[in-house]
């Protein structure tokens, strides 16, 4: 489904004007939240909740430099993610599940290694 489909379709998008000054701030959040996540000593939920607003700031810019933002609602942080699919072509629930096989791979045999060596492919 288009973004204009889910302005005038769905009601999740509103047209939106936005500036350069817009975008320019919203990824100075997001660069602000991606150097911050990297501070030793934080939480992981600290570091998670400061990664994942910058992905939400960087994904907000591409949606309001295509010209819409999201409508008010519980959903919106949603609909914004989604909206990289149509904005700059990226999948964001493919990429998530490669991370996330990527990790898993990873944990797996690092565990296998650590506790069972013998059965390691």
């Amino acid at each position: 489904m288009t973004l204009k489909r889910r302005e005038q379709v769905n009601k999740w998008l509103i047209a939106y004007p936005t500036s350069k000054e817009e975008i320019a701030n919203l990824v100075a959040v997001a660069d602000r939240n991606l150097r911050d996540g990297g501070v030793a000593g934080l939480t992981a939920d600290t570091k998670l909740a400061l990664v994942y607003g910058a992905g939400l700031e960087l994904a907000r810019a591409a949606l309001s430099a295509a010209g819409y933002r999201p409508a008010r609602g519980s959903d919106h942080h949603v609909r914004v993610i989604e909206s990289l699919q149509h904005t700059i072509g990226w999948d964001a629930k493919a990429a998530e599940a490669e991370a996330l096989a990527r990790d898993l791979r990873t944990a797996v045999i690092t565990w296998l290694r650590d506790v069972h060596p013998a059965l390691l492919p």
